[in-house]
């Protein structure tokens, strides 16, 4: 009798361990874990090639799922004072957007002035038939040679 008991209660105990963890391993397979509905991941980054007069900024772009439009949907460029020095709109053309993809990386050139110091505001955007998000990225300062 008394080995039977014991028996039983450690398949209880057993089973009420097991339970949360089951719980918390579904909840985590149909959770969330990304910047949006539409964003997954997202990055961006200025550098210097060492060409006089020019920047670089380096973007990738990750969607939850295939988007009509995916990729950089505007670069603001600001002097270290953080004044506005340009904006640049995000296209096909200029391949800062990718159509009909889930994912978009690629580099940008800046021609900007030699000496003189600056940092981007990035736009990222995914958007499909349902709708959009966009997030913003700041880059850290970089002089241009």
């Amino acid at each position: 009798m008394t080995k039977r008991f014991i028996a039983l209660f450690l398949a209880v105990v057993l089973v009420f361990l097991l339970m949360p963890f089951s719980a918390f391993a579904e909840e985590e397979e149909t959770g969330e874990p990304r910047a949006s509905y539409y964003l997954n991941m997202y990055s961006a980054s200025l550098y210097s090639r060492g060409v006089t007069g020019k920047l670089q900024l380096a973007f990738e772009v990750i969607a939850t799922g295939n988007m009509t439009m995916v990729g950089v949907f505007g670069i603001i460029v600001r002097n270290n004072d953080g004044t506005i020095h340009s904006i640049i709109w995000g296209s096909t053309s200029n391949g800062l957007v990718a159509t009909n993809t889930w994912f978009h990386i690629g580099s940008y050139t800046l021609n900007l002035t030699s000496g003189n110091t600056y940092y981007c505001s990035v736009i990222v955007i995914a958007k499909d038939a349902n709708g959009s998000d966009t997030r913003t990225i700041t880059t850290q300062q970089v002089t241009c040679p």
